[in-house]
C-alpha cells in the first residue's frame, strides 16, 4: 500500500537563530559539502534556490549544490526555533553555523516572495497557533 503512495520532494531544514542551519532531509537533486558559516540573511536564498528559483545576490556561500535541476524540491518546511543555539538531531543531517540576526527577516522575505508567485505558504507561529493553524489548514 505504500508503495502506491505519491512522495513530494521536500527539503526540510531545523533554522535555529544565530545558530545553526539544519538540513534534515533532501530530494536526491540536492546536496550540501563543506562546513563554512552561512550569513543568516541567505537563509531565505539557499531554500527558494532549493526550490530551483533564481535569487538574485551577493553570497559567496557555496554550501549547497544543484546536482539535478529538474527534480528539486517542491515544497520546503522550515521550522524556526528562536532563542536555541543547537538542538540535537538523529540521522544523517547536515549543520552549518548561521552569522547575524537576520533568520526571521529571510524567511519573511522567502515568504513575501513565494506568496507573490501565488505558491502556499503556512507560517505557525505557536505564540497565536490558532490563527497560524487556521490560515494554514485553507492550503489542505
Amino acid at each position: 500500500m505504500l508503495q502506491n503512495v505519491v512522495i513530494f520532494s521536500l527539503f526540510i531544514a531545523a533554522i535555529h537563530a544565530t545558530g545553526e542551519f539544519t538540513i534534515l532531509n533532501t530530494p536526491k537533486a540536492i546536496s550540501f559539502k563543506g562546513n563554512d558559516p552561512l550569513n543568516s540573511r541567505y537563509v531565505g536564498d539557499v531554500l527558494y534556490a532549493a526550490m530551483g528559483n533564481a535569487v538574485i545576490g551577493d553570497s559567496d556561500w557555496s554550501g549547497m549544490i544543484i546536482n539535478e535541476p529538474f527534480h528539486l524540491a517542491q515544497g520546503i518546511i522550515a521550522v524556526h526555533v528562536e532563542g536555541v543555539n543547537h538542538v540535537t538531531s538523529a540521522g544523517n543531517v547536515k549543520s552549518y553555523e548561521l552569522v547575524g540576526p537576520y533568520t526571521g527577516h529571510a524567511l519573511n522575505a522567502l515568504a513575501a516572495e513565494l506568496e507573490a508567485a501565488n505558491e502556499p505558504v503556512c507560517d505557525i507561529n505557536f505564540d497565536q497557533y490558532d490563527e497560524g493553524v487556521s490560515d494554514c489548514c485553507r492550503f489542505a
